[in-house]
């Protein structure tokens, strides 16, 4: 229920519709399953997206405490999971590109931000470190090299799209890549918020496209950025109806609660 009502914000916030996005994510069979059992994952894509409620203020309105903010929870995110320390790299990027010149306390406190965020969350990273390495380096082998006896996933790409489909269902994911073609071919003066949104899921994709073993739960992080990006197609949109761009059916979104794979939740 968190999760949903961030994502309404963040699109009402950047991308001028908010309830046509939350009500597709509320639907979505990937978060509802993992949501029904509460795994680490719900979690953990709860404080990635309230990190990016205060990032997306940020990109509008500046902020040095929208920046800090967003790096903390981001900190929090990586202590539930690790991947979400992936989305700092192209938060330095737009830190530069926002501040117009090096700034040391720019980039340095995001970065002491994302740090407390983390042990803050996970202490035992501080308290028993060697433990934590151990621990940290076991994951990064069985997970990214697969150096165990794990079965290996499909090349990444073909892991991270058939995934998609199966965490949003064949119809919802078809229907929204139309809009998400639009976005990028017609986005004219919001070309930069598009390009900006679109980094970091392309960053988290191309890092978990190198992993050997890709379950569904890892591509939780995506699944909004999906949506919400097929939200903005450079025009503004009021309420459920667009001014311009596709229109996502609703027989769609009826039909995606139709069909659940039964292998989603663990991968």
């Amino acid at each position: 229920m968190a999760s949903t009502y961030l994502v309404y914000r963040i699109g009402k916030e950047n991308f001028h519709s908010g309830l046509l996005p939350a009500l597709i994510f509320a639907i979505a069979p990937l978060h509802v399953i993992h949501s029904h059992y509460a795994t680490v994952d719900v979690a953990c894509l709860f404080f990635v997206l309230f990190a990016f409620l205060f990032l997306g203020r940020y990109y509008h309105d500046g902020g040095q405490n929208n920046i800090n903010y967003g790096a903390l929870l981001l900190g929090l995110g990586t202590a539930t999971k690790y991947y979400p320390a992936i989305f700092f790299l192209p938060m330095l990027y737009f830190i530069h590109d926002r501040e117009k010149h090096f700034s040391i306390k720019a980039y340095l406190l995001p970065a002491l931000f994302l740090f407390f965020g983390f042990v803050a969350g996970c202490p035992f990273s501080i308290i028993d470190f060697p433990a934590f390495i151990s621990r940290f380096v076991d994951r990064l082998g069985l997970i990214v090299w697969s150096t165990g006896n794990a079965t290996v996933s499909p090349h990444g790409w073909t892991a991270i799209t058939g995934g998609m489909i199966s965490s949003l269902t064949a119809p919802l994911f078809l229907s929204l890549l139309p809009g998400i073609f639009i976005a990028f071919v017609n986005s004219g003066k919001y070309r930069k918020t598009v390009l900006f949104w679109a980094s970091f899921p392309a960053a988290y994709a191309l890092f978990l496209g190198t992993w050997k073993i890709i379950s569904a739960h890892y591509l939780m992080p995506l699944i909004p950025f999906f949506i919400l990006i097929e939200s903005m197609d450079g025009k503004p949109l009021d309420g459920l109806r667009r001014e311009g761009g596709s229109n996502i059916p609703y027989w769609h979104c009826c039909a995606s609660c139709r069909w659940q794979p039964r292998s989603i939740l663990t991968g």
